[in-house]
């Protein structure tokens, strides 16, 4: 049985591989800022992002077209872009693929290939 230590190490890398996948699937659903992303991956996930990981994260998302930022209120929200969305499914679409292989080897007990 994995120690608490073993799965916490191993929920960390799991969402540090996947924060982009998850800030995206986010911003799909509404425009937040960037303190509302945060809150939403704390509350959910139990997931804190270092702060430069993540500035660095939504810096690339802007600079990259995915996302932008835009002012509604008075406070400044992220928006997922065309681009942005583009990239949300394919990422979507390879996390699916990788799952079901996963479950398909599971089930017919054969090594991952």
């Amino acid at each position: 049985m994995p120690t608490t230590w073993l799965i916490h190490r191993l929920r960390s890398a799991f969402f540090h591989e996947n924060l982009l996948l998850m800030v995206l699937g986010l911003l799909k659903d509404s425009e937040l800022s960037e303190w509302e992303v945060l809150e939403i991956l704390y509350s959910r996930y139990r997931l804190t992002p270092n702060a430069k990981e993540f500035r660095k994260l939504v810096e690339s998302l802007v600079t990259g077209g995915y996302a932008g930022f835009e002012t509604a209120e008075g406070a400044r929200k992220l928006r997922i872009t065309g681009k942005g969305m583009k990239l949300l499914r394919s990422l979507e679409g390879e996390y699916r693929a990788i799952v079901s292989h996963m479950s398909e080897a599971r089930d017919t007990g054969t090594a991952l290939r």
